[in-house]
C-alpha cells in the first residue's frame, strides 16, 4: 500500500513538473518574439537592456532542461514504483491531477509489462 501512496505522490510532482514545464516554455517563447530594440546601441541602458535580456534567455533555457530532466527522472521512478505496486493486467490505478483520471498497465504474454511504455493513459 504503501507503494501505491508514493506512487499517487510522484504522479502529484510530475504534474506540477509538468505545468512548471509549460510555463518556462512559454516565458522562453514571449522573451524570443519580443527582443529588445538593437536600435541605439550607443548608449549604455541599450545594451545594459540587451546583456540582460540574453541572460533571461539563457536562464530559461536552463530552467527548462533542468525541468525536463526532473520530469524524466520521476517518470523512471514511478514506473519502476508500478512495477513494485504489482498492478494487475489491465487493472486501472486511479491518480488524482493526472491528465487523465487513471493509469492502465499492459503486460506482454510473458507477464512483462511492455518494453513500448509500461503506463498508458487510458
Amino acid at each position: 500500500m504503501k507503494n501505491r501512496e508514493s506512487l499517487k505522490e510522484l504522479c502529484l510532482i510530475l504534474h506540477e513538473l509538468k505545468e512548471n514545464l509549460a510555463a518556462e516554455k512559454s516565458r522562453t517563447r514571449k522573451l524570443l518574439e519580443n527582443p529588445p530594440s538593437k536600435a541605439n546601441l550607443d548608449t549604455v541602458g541599450n545594451i545594459e537592456r540587451l546583456i540582460d535580456y540574453k541572460f533571461a534567455i539563457d536562464d530559461s533555457k536552463e530552467k527548462t532542461d533542468q525541468l525536463e530532466q526532473q520530469i524524466k527522472s520521476y517518470s523512471e521512478k514511478a514506473t519502476t514504483l508500478l512495477k513494485i505496486a504489482e498492478v494487475p493486467p489491465g487493472k486501472k490505478f486511479d491518480v488524482p491531477f493526472a491528465e487523465k483520471s487513471s493509469i492502465e498497465v499492459w503486460y506482454d504474454t510473458e507477464g512483462n509489462i511492455t518494453s513500448n511504455g509500461p503506463i498508458s493513459h487510458s
